[in-house]
Parts: structure tokens; sequence; C-alpha cells
């Protein structure tokens, strides 16, 4: 299946606003900046201001409006790419739009005599809607796990994430120190960051494996004789053979609820 690209542009010498002024000033091929659309944004707050690009329509693409954001304080990412009517662009469509801002406004700024680097990489997939906005919430938030309500919110993370997410896709603290690692980098101190990082990768695990946790248990409540029963029947050998015979659990059951367990309901 064919993955999105992402692009990030650095500067060793300028800082982000006169990179974006240098990458305006230089854009060629129908690239150009809409400071209309970034004062737009400014007023609804919740994201970090971006920079937004334009391109008209071609043969081959749709007109775009083109988001980049702050990656580190000498570097930005492509946020998005985001069609300017209704719609949605294929794959092959962003990519090549990608590719586009990158021969016709990043590399004619490089020959510039400040040094711009531009890398072009695979991009994470996107996480669902939801989980991605409770994720988003909770990665803006001040410390990420130093006070009560950052910890609330990667706490709804997690939540979101079981309630949501695939069943038959199994995510990790493996899983979401990829999107930490890309989305954190130059937010925090080093040290700081890799330690967040693991703790949450650790907290991520714990947590899903307490929600894993199947509650309440019968054979400890011992209440519903039909739900012991059930319990009783599931547990095997490593062979795959039955732990316990039918006549076993009904000796059990008996013994535990009196012979006329089978009418009982608690």
């Amino acid at each position: 299946m064919e993955r999105l690209w992402d692009l990030t542009i650095s500067s060793s010498s300028l800082p982000l606003p006169e990179l974006v002024w240098l990458l305006a000033r230089k854009a060629t091929g129908g690239w150009r900046r809409d400071r209309g659309r970034e004062k737009a944004e400014r007023g609804l707050g919740g994201l970090e201001p971006g920079y937004c690009f334009l391109l008209q329509s071609a043969q081959a693409h749709p007109p775009v409006a083109l988001w980049l954001e702050k990656r580190s304080p000498r570097s930005l990412r492509v946020r998005n790419i985001v069609r300017q009517e209704m719609g949605k662009l294929s794959v092959q469509q962003y990519n090549s739009i990608l590719d586009s801002f990158r021969r016709d406004v990043v590399r004619p700024a490089a020959g510039h005599e400040h040094r711009i680097r531009c890398s072009v990489s695979k991009r994470l997939p996107k996480m669902p809607p939801v989980i991605g906005r409770y994720y988003r919430a909770w990665i803006n938030t001040p410390a990420l796990l130093g006070h009560p309500g950052d910890e609330e919110r990667f706490y709804k993370f997690v939540k979101a994430c079981v309630h949501y997410g695939n069943k038959n896709k199994r995510r990790g603290g493996g899983w979401l120190r990829k999107y930490l690692q890309e989305d954190l980098v130059g937010k925090f101190e080093q040290a700081y960051l890799e330690s967040t990082i693991a703790e949450a990768e650790s907290l991520f695990d714990h947590l899903l494996e307490y929600e894993k946790v199947r509650f309440p248990d019968p054979l400890v409540e011992m209440r519903q004789p039909l739900a012991v029963m059930a319990e009783l029947s599931r547990w095997v050998r490593e062979d795959g053979s039955r732990l316990q015979s039918d006549e076993e659990i009904e000796a059990f059951l008996t013994r535990n609820f009196g012979p006329d367990w089978r009418r009982r309901r608690r």
C-alpha cells in the first residue's frame, strides 16, 4: 500500500519567520504564500501557528493549500495538504504536490546564501480521527506527564485507543514511541524528552494490559453458577485439552452452589 510522504525543511542560520519569508520570496511554479489563511487559523486557536502556501490547479491535481508547521526552533515540516474545493487528494496527488513544493519552493531558496536542507521520508500512517484528536489534545500540554491535568489527557488518549481502535490491529508502546519521536522533536530539552517518551511508552503498555483484564472474575466472586461453569470450561492445558471434564465441573458447582445450581441465577 502506497504511503504519504513527509517533508522537513531546516536551516542552521535562519529563524523560522525568516526561513518562511525566504521560501515565499523564492517560490516558483505557481506557488505563493497566503497570509490571510494564516491569520484566520491563528484566530481559531488550538493549533500551533502554521504557514500556508497555495498552488493553483494543474493537469495532475486541483488547487491546494499546503500547510507548514514548526518542527523545532530551526525546522519546519509539512503538516497537511488540502484541496481548496470539496474532495480528497489521492496518495499519488499528495506526494506529487509535495515534490512540486520541494522542487519549486525549497530548492530555489536553498540556492540562497543560507544553508537550507530538505529531507523527504515516508509519513507515519494517520491515527484514526477521534484517536488523533485525543492524541493531539495530550501532546499539546505543557509537560506531557508532569502535571495531573496532562496525565488525565494521556489517560483519555489511551482510553480512546482501546475504545475506538481496531481490535485486530495491535498497538503498544513501541507504536506510540514512533509518533512521539516524530511530533515532539525540538519541543523539549533532549534528556527530558527521552525520559518522558520512555515513561509514556511504559505507561501505555501497562494501561493496555489493565484494559484487557476480564472483570468481574466469576471464580473470585462465586455468585453466578453459569458464569463459573463457562470460566472453568475455558481452562485448557498446553496441548489444548480441557483442564477439567464436564463431570468435574458439575461436582465443583454442586459443592459450591448446591444440587439445584442450574436453576440459580445468582
